[in-house]
Protein backbone atom coordinates (compact mmCIF):
# COMPACT_ATOMS: atom_id res chain seq x y z
CA UNK A 1 0.00 0.00 0.00
CA UNK A 2 1.72 3.53 -1.32
CA UNK A 3 1.72 6.37 1.50
CA UNK A 4 0.50 9.63 -0.16
CA UNK A 5 3.56 11.47 2.13
CA UNK A 6 5.86 8.75 1.03
CA UNK A 7 9.18 9.82 0.30
CA UNK A 8 10.39 6.93 -1.56
CA UNK A 9 8.18 8.37 -4.45
CA UNK A 10 7.51 11.30 -6.84
CA UNK A 11 4.15 11.98 -5.93
CA UNK A 12 5.23 11.36 -2.26
CA UNK A 13 8.01 13.79 -2.37
CA UNK A 14 6.22 17.03 -4.03
CA UNK A 15 3.54 16.04 -1.76
CA UNK A 16 5.80 16.89 1.31
CA UNK A 17 7.42 19.66 -0.60
CA UNK A 18 4.11 21.21 -1.16
CA UNK A 19 3.41 20.41 2.93
CA UNK A 20 6.56 21.95 3.58
CA UNK A 21 6.05 25.14 1.37
CA UNK A 22 2.44 26.08 3.06
CA UNK A 23 4.10 25.48 6.48
CA UNK A 24 7.21 28.06 5.61
CA UNK A 25 4.78 30.08 4.43
CA UNK A 26 2.62 30.06 7.63
CA UNK A 27 5.30 30.75 9.55
CA UNK A 28 6.76 33.29 7.75
CA UNK A 29 3.26 35.28 8.37
CA UNK A 30 3.23 34.99 11.73
CA UNK A 31 6.96 36.24 11.79
CA UNK A 32 5.85 39.14 9.66
CA UNK A 33 2.88 39.75 12.16
CA UNK A 34 5.16 39.36 15.09
CA UNK A 35 7.39 41.90 13.81
CA UNK A 36 4.85 44.51 13.26
CA UNK A 37 3.43 44.10 16.32
CA UNK A 38 6.48 44.72 18.04
CA UNK A 39 7.26 48.04 15.89
CA UNK A 40 3.73 49.42 16.29
CA UNK A 41 4.11 48.60 20.13
CA UNK A 42 7.64 50.67 20.25
CA UNK A 43 6.27 53.66 17.92
CA UNK A 44 2.83 54.35 20.12
CA UNK A 45 5.24 56.08 22.94
CA UNK A 46 7.15 58.35 20.40
CA UNK A 47 3.66 59.39 19.19
CA UNK A 48 2.68 60.65 22.33
CA UNK A 49 5.92 62.23 22.70
CA UNK A 50 4.74 63.81 19.60
CA UNK A 51 1.33 65.04 21.10
CA UNK A 52 2.56 66.75 24.09
CA UNK A 53 5.29 68.33 21.82
CA UNK A 54 2.58 70.04 19.66
CA UNK A 55 0.79 71.16 22.85
CA UNK A 56 3.56 72.68 24.08
CA UNK A 57 4.51 74.08 21.41
CA UNK A 58 0.64 75.61 21.23
CA UNK A 59 0.72 76.90 24.17
CA UNK A 60 4.28 78.54 23.97
CA UNK A 61 3.35 80.63 20.85
CA UNK A 62 -0.19 81.62 22.79
CA UNK A 63 2.18 83.45 25.65
CA UNK A 64 3.23 85.54 22.56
Amino acid sequence: MQHALSPWTASGRAALDQVIQTQASIISYIDDFKLMMILSLAAIPLVLLLRSARNALAKATMRW
